[in-house]
This record gives structure tokens, sequence and C-alpha cells, in this order.
């Protein structure tokens, strides 16, 4: 990382590594504000009402940082401070000609010098796999977090305020730092050259870095770098895991996941309910808590949804068929079949089987004959094996 920083004219500056890309993330968009204050001691007085020192700055930060409710470990918040603690005590450097123009176009708008020094070089060693998949998670736990803390801090920010107005207190100011700098650079997006042709040994370094680390945050002024998560996969090698989160953090920070989907904690711990999954606004997630929710038995969620009858008939055994219907919100209805098996039990009985089918079924027979790729008026079963 030294040498990435002399092949495009800056000093080393300072690091810290923390234990999850969550402590790394808040870490590095706070610091970013911490540093612009420095910067720009002309903003102290409309901010703190006269010229900021270290205790005043020290206090927007920590307000700042409990406005983001975050979830976890009373050791997290101390990480997260400790990092910004340290990468902000050396005094600001002045920045080169090719920080000043990316940085121009941001600080009017109450944020920090926010170059990703390193973005260009880093974007050929990206993530694959479950990392990456943890990663989207991580970005959208972010923007769920970002705009709790805006809630938090003023009421006014909640009415759909955006990051370039104007900040109304120190902590808010911080917050919405934070939040530019997840929504300009992207905790995991690399994208621009910083500099052509970069020597083939930054390059082999730099890989070498991200390999190691589970997430790496570059500023112009410093860098946080994250460790790698614990994951858990099915055999897709996508992140799963029931009963627990899938994704964790030495430090306790943790993402749950069933089958590569981002799910909240209770639904991978299967504590949920049928009306948990008709609320769900999300249709993916939806779909796999039906999917964990009918592992209890075939057919449980339409009983237990309360399904509608769209139509019923009879069998050419004189079996009773049921085609069934539950509305899903912002998504197409979900259908199925009920039939009964024609062999019977060893007991005599028959067995009753729920078979999805497209929400564009209207009859039993339409229902059936699709389950075997047949159109309806070619079947027309007489013996069944």
């Amino acid at each position: 990382m030294a040498r990435l920083y002399r092949a495009i004219g800056l000093p080393p500056p300072r690091c810290a590594f923390v234990a999850s890309p969550v402590a790394a993330a808040v870490a590095t968009g706070i610091a970013t504000g911490v540093r612009w204050l420095q910067r720009h001691p002309e903003t102290h007085a409309p901010l703190f009402g006269g010229l900021a020192v270290d205790a005043a700055i020290r206090d927007a930060t920590d307000r700042a940082i409990a406005a983001m409710r975050l979830d976890g470990p009373d050791a997290l918040r101390g990480t997260i401070v400790a990092a910004i603690e340290h990468v902000v005590a050396a005094p600001p450097r002045v920045l080169s000609g090719f920080a000043r123009p990316a940085t121009r176009s941001i600080e009017p708008v109450s944020a920090a010098p926010a170059l990703a020094a390193a973005e260009g070089w880093i974007e050929d060693a990206t993530f694959e796999g479950p990392l990456a998949t943890a990663h989207d998670g991580v970005v959208a736990w972010l923007e769920d977090t970002q705009q709790a803390a805006f809630a938090a801090l003023d009421p006014v920010v909640a009415r759909g305020l955006t990051v370039a107005d104007t900040a109304t207190t120190p902590a808010e100011l911080l917050v919405r730092c934070a939040a530019l700098w997840w929504g300009r650079r992207g905790p995991f997006t690399r994208r621009r050259n910083v500099v052509a042709n970069p020597p083939a040994r930054v390059v082999r370094d730099t890989r070498r870095v991200v390999g190691a680390v589970g997430a790496i945050f570059v500023h112009a002024d410093f860098w946080i770098a994250a460790e790698r998560a614990h994951v858990a996969t099915d055999e897709h090698r996508r992140l799963h895991r029931i009963g627990g989160p899938a994704a964790t953090w030495r430090d306790g920070f943790a993402l749950s996941f069933l089958h590569g989907v981002h799910v909240p904690d209770p639904v991978a711990r299967g504590e949920f309910t049928v009306e948990d999954i008709l609320a769900m606004p999300n249709a993916e997630v939806r779909r796999t808590m039906i999917e964990l929710y009918e592992r209890d038995g075939q057919g449980r969620f339409l009983r237990d949804a309360r399904a509608d009858l769209v139509a019923m008939d009879l069998d050419h055994l004189g079996h009773a068929r049921r085609l069934l219907r539950v509305p899903m919100l912002g998504d197409e209805p979900y259908v199925g079949i009920e039939v009964v098996n024609s062999t019977p039990e060893p007991d005599g009985t028959h067995r009753h089987y729920f078979l999805r089918v497209p929400p564009w079924v209207t009859t039993c027979r339409q229902a059936v004959a699709w389950t075997f790729d047949i159109p309806p008026d070619e079947f027309e079963p007489s013996v069944e094996t």
C-alpha cells in the first residue's frame, strides 16, 4: 500500500485495520467528514458556534455513530471510534493535483475530500462467489442504516432531503459525509484509473492486499481495511445457513442468507409466521420464506394462508381436486393445485399433494395438465401408474 501511494505522488498515510466491512465503511465515511472539518475551520462557526476543538469534533463523531444504531457488541462501536481517531490524528495534507479536481465538486455540499486513490488498480481483483454476495448484503445494510441515521438526527431529513442539502448539526454533517462517501464510491466498487499504466509491482501488491482482506477503503489521506468474512454455503457455493447467519465477522457483525438471498435474521432462524410472509414487501425474500415454511409440510403455506378457492372438480377416479390462490403484495399470486394420489397407501388411504402452478391457470384440469406439460384438451388419463 505504501508503494501504491508513492506511485501516484502521495506519501504513505495512516491506516487502520478493523474486523468487519461495516466497521470499515462507517469509520471511513465519518472520517472523511472529520477530515473535511479539519481542512475547513471557516465552517466551524455556523456548525459549532465557534472554532471547534478536538473535543467538539469527537462529540459530533460519537453522536453520528450513535445515530446509525449499529447492532452488535459494544466493541464494534469502540473499534470504529478508535479507527477514526487514529487515521485523522495526523495533520491534513495538501492534496496533490490529481485529487483537487475530484474533490472540488463535492466540497461545497458539506463533504470531505473523498478520492479513493486506489480505485482503478483494485478493480482487477474484485470479489467473487460468496464473498461478493456478502458484500452486496453489507451495501444494502449500509443504505438502510444511512436512512435510519438521517431520521434519527433530524426529523426534517426524514421528509426527503438529499445529501447535498445543508447540514444543520455537526453530527448530521458527518452522517451526510458518510452517505456521500458510500453513494459516490460504493464500498466495493472501484472503477476509475488514477494513473495510466501503473507499475506491475504495484498492481501485483495491490491484488495481494485485496486478496488478504475483506474490503479496503482508500482515501487520499488514509486507508482502512477490513477482515474477510467466515461464510457458510450450500452445494452451489451460495451463501446459505438455516438457524443462524451465513456470513459472520470477528467483531460480531453478521448477515443471514438463504440460498444466496439476503434475509432478516429471524427468517434464517425460521422465526416467522404466515402473516410475516404475506407482509414481506421483497418478493425474492418472500419466495425464500415460503420455501422454508413448506419444509415442514407440502402445501402448508396454502393451508395456513387461507387460500381462495378458484375452482374445484373430480378426477377420473372421483377424487376431489382444488385450485387455490393466495394474492401477493407487489407480485404475482401464489397458485397451487391440491390433488389426490391415485395409488393408495398401505393403510388404504390416499395421500394429498399440493403442486404449484402458474398464476394464469383457472381450472383444475388446466393445472394438472400443466404439471404434465400437456395441453388441457389432450389431457384425458384413463389409467395412472
